[in-house]
């Protein structure tokens, strides 16, 4: 499934008035057998429509700068957490332990950034570098969505066929 979604437009360029359309591409699709993975991309078109003035994973700076966007009553609420948490789920370079390890870390340091070995040391004062003998960064791994989960982003591509998500349309 894949769907385009027109979130209207915004002033992300500060110019004092709505003049970027703002697009995000949804997908989810059973990449292997019984593995699906979600992918989601924004693009924040220029004003004349000819270019972008940002695109890919700017899923935080919509949302903070343009909380409408995702309030509730658009349908689209669950996108943001869906996103942030399932985008490339099939490109996961920790055990699921590890991977929440590391979300617990960044939730105690908001903005900070941490390369691999930086990970690698947090995980290991955690006791889980390496955890089950696998070394964080050591391989592409796959993270199953949960079902909660896959029923909400079943509800959006739903709300979204139906044209109940307001500018959204199926490709």
């Amino acid at each position: 499934m894949k769907a385009k979604i027109d979130l209207g437009r915004v002033d992300w360029d500060g110019k004092g008035r709505n003049a970027n359309r703002v697009l995000v591409e949804m997908e989810y699709k059973e990449k292997e057998k019984g593995r699906w993975t979600l992918s989601c991309v924004a693009e924040v078109r220029n004003a004349n429509g000819s270019g972008c003035s940002a695109a890919g994973q700017v899923v935080d700076e919509l949302e903070s700068r343009f909380p409408g966007l995702f309030a509730e009553g658009t349908g689209l609420e669950a996108l943001p957490r869906l996103w942030r948490r399932w985008h490339g789920n099939d490109f996961r370079a920790g055990t699921p332990a590890q991977e929440e390890a590391l979300r617990r870390w960044h939730a105690a340091n908001p903005g900070a950034r941490l390369g691999l070995d930086e990970a690698r040391k947090v995980l290991a004062a955690e006791g889980l570098d390496p955890d089950g003998g696998y070394r964080y960064g050591s391989a592409w791994l796959f993270e199953e969505i949960c079902r909660e989960d896959v029923a909400e982003i079943l509800s959006i591509f739903c709300k979204v066929g139906s044209g109940k998500v307001k500018g959204a349309f199926v490709p």
